[in-house]
């Protein structure tokens, strides 16, 4: 899948396995779709996500469209949802270390920012999302009247999703779990950049 085809429709992917698609070793399971940033068949999305960029770009004090040109930019706004299905799906305790060190070596921060689009109690029992603080606690992100709610971190600290609802049987087109929204910034590969 080339970049450039998000505008054609959206692209879904399933992750499963001991390491992520750029091969930084921890296990995850769970499906993701991508969207093109400026996703005209589902507008709500791209308000989301246009937010999400603003926010995103605002807080790290570079241009407010930066990585909507990629051209541009050298990188581009992956506009995407995860979704961990009920069932056992999860992502292992990690830390973010491909996506900061190409950021840095072009000069730019890095910040992981999340909408959170399901809520703990409603769409799903058990599980959910996590950061650990520096003295080692567990801090669990999700609770009831959580929908919407933004989350900002710096990715180089521990994060991960615990299994959700590991009593149920997994179904991945089922709408359930655990949904949250990502804008992160991809580096452009060569012949990439239109």
């Amino acid at each position: 899948m080339n970049r450039r085809d998000l505008a054609d429709r959206p692209w879904r992917k399933l992750a499963i396995g001991s390491a992520n698609g750029v091969g930084e070793s921890y296990a995850q399971l769970l499906q993701t779709t991508y969207f093109d940033e400026h996703c005209g068949e589902y507008p709500g999305l791209r308000e989301l996500f246009s937010r999400m960029v603003t926010l995103r770009n605002d807080v790290l004090g570079v241009a407010r469209d930066f990585g909507s040109v990629p051209a541009r930019d050298g990188f581009w706004n992956a506009c995407r949802i995860h979704h961990y299905p009920r069932g056992g799906s999860f992502m292992a305790a990690h830390r973010d270390t491909y996506f900061p060190k190409a950021l840095e070596s072009a000069g730019h921060p890095f910040l992981q920012v999340m909408v959170l689009l399901s809520e703990r109690g409603r769409d799903f029992r058990s599980g959910g999302g996590y950061i650990v603080d520096r003295a080692g606690n567990k801090i669990q992100f999700e609770h009831a009247d959580c929908l919407g709610t933004v989350v900002a971190f710096d990715g180089g600290i521990v994060h991960g999703v615990e299994d959700v609802d590991a009593d149920e049987i997994i179904d991945f087109h089922s709408p359930s779990g655990r949904l949250a929204a990502f804008v992160n910034l991809y580096k452009v590969l060569d012949g990439d950049a239109g």
